[in-house]
C-alpha cells in the first residue's frame, strides 16, 4: 500500500464522515480485503471508492487531508470562506523541487515587460496559435509532450509577473474554446526566492471535489481532482477533471472538461488527460 492509499485508509477508518450506506459499505469491504491480504495495493474500484470517502471528511470539515502527490511536498482539502464571505471547497498544493531559472535566461522581450510594468501582471496574447509562440516569445522552452502538441489549441497567451527587480513568473496558457482542454505552465526565476510556493484553488461549496494521485507510465506522480456539479444554486455546472504535478521543476495545470461534444462523458474526460499525462518525455 504506497503512502496516499495508507492516508486515506487512516481517514477511513477513524473518521466520522456523512457518507451514503452503499458508499461506507464499499469501503468496509476494501478495508476487510486489504487487512485479510496483509495490506497489499487495493484496486481501482477500492482505491476510488476511498478517495470519495476521504474527500467527503474533508469537504465536509470533518478533517483535514494531507498527502503528497504531483511531486508537490503536500496536498490539502479544506473547506473555508473566500474573501466576498461566501463558503468555498479548496484544494492547495505546497512546496516540491521547483526550478528557478535565470533571468539572463529569459528573452529581452520578456525582461523588457518586467522593467516597464514592475510589481504587475503583464499578458501577451497569441491568438490562433497554440503556446509554441509563447515558448518562443519568452526564450523559454517547456518539457516536451507528443499528446499537448497533438491538441488543436486555438489561442494561447503568457503572463509576466515581476517584481521590482525583474521577472518573477512566467505563466503560459492554451486551449481551444471547443476542446474542452486546457493547459496551463508555470515557470519560476531565481528572483521568486527560495520559501514554499503555494497554490490554491477553490470552487463553491455546493460542487464536489474528489482526488486521486495517477502515476502515469512515464513515472510521473500528478494529483488528479475530479469536480462534479452539486444540487445547489452555486455550484458548478460542468464536470471536469484538473491535474496538478511538477514536470522539471515547472508546475502543470491541465483541466478537461465533459462539454457534450468532442468529449462527451466522464470516462472520456479522464482517458483524455491521462493520455496528457502519459504523454510528457522525461
Amino acid at each position: 500500500m504506497d503512502n496516499f492509499e495508507k492516508k486515506l485508509f487512516e481517514m477511513a477508518e477513524k473518521e466520522p464522515v456523512d457518507a451514503p450506506d452503499g458508499l461506507r459499505a464499499c469501503v468496509s469491504r476494501a478495508l476487510e480485503e486489504l487487512h485479510e491480504r496483509g495490506g497489499t495495493r487495493v484496486g481501482r474500484t477500492a482505491r476510488t471508492a476511498l478517495c470519495v470517502l476521504a474527500a467527503a471528511a474533508v469537504l465536509t470539515g470533518t478533517a483535514l487531508a494531507v498527502f503528497s502527490a504531483g511531486g508537490f511536498k503536500s496536498v490539502d482539502f479544506r473547506t473555508g470562506e473566500g474573501m466576498d464571505g461566501e463558503e468555498y471547497n479548496w484544494y492547495g498544493v505546497e512546496g516540491g523541487e521547483y526550478r528557478r531559472f535565470p533571468v539572463e535566461e529569459l528573452s529581452e522581450e520578456v525582461r523588457k515587460i518586467a522593467e516597464n510594468n514592475p510589481i504587475s501582471d503583464t499578458t501577451r496574447y497569441f491568438e490562433n496559435s497554440d503556446w509554441s509562440a509563447a515558448q518562443e516569445f519568452s526564450g523559454v522552452t517547456l518539457p516536451g509532450n507528443d499528446a499537448i502538441d497533438a491538441l488543436e489549441m486555438g489561442r494561447s497567451r503568457l503572463t509576466v509577473s515581476s517584481n521590482e527587480y525583474g521577472p518573477t513568473c512566467l505563466a503560459f496558457w492554451q486551449g481551444t474554446d471547443g476542446l474542452g482542454v486546457t493547459v496551463q505552465a508555470y515557470m519560476y526565476t531565481d528572483l521568486m526566492g527560495e520559501g514554499n510556493i503555494r497554490v490554491e484553488r477553490g470552487v463553491s461549496s455546493e460542487t464536489e471535489l474528489t482526488a486521486e494521485e495517477y502515476t502515469a507510465e512515464n513515472g510521473l506522480s500528478a494529483l488528479v481532482v475530479h469536480l462534479q456539479s452539486g444540487e445547489g444554486e452555486g455550484a458548478e455546472k460542468t464536470e471536469r477533471y484538473m491535474a496538478d504535478l511538477l514536470v522539471d521543476g515547472i508546475r502543470y495545470h491541465i483541466k478537461v472538461r465533459v462539454n457534450g461534444t468532442e468529449i462527451g462523458t466522464s470516462d472520456e474526460a479522464l482517458d483524455t488527460l491521462h493520455a496528457i499525462l502519459n504523454g510528457f518525455a522525461v
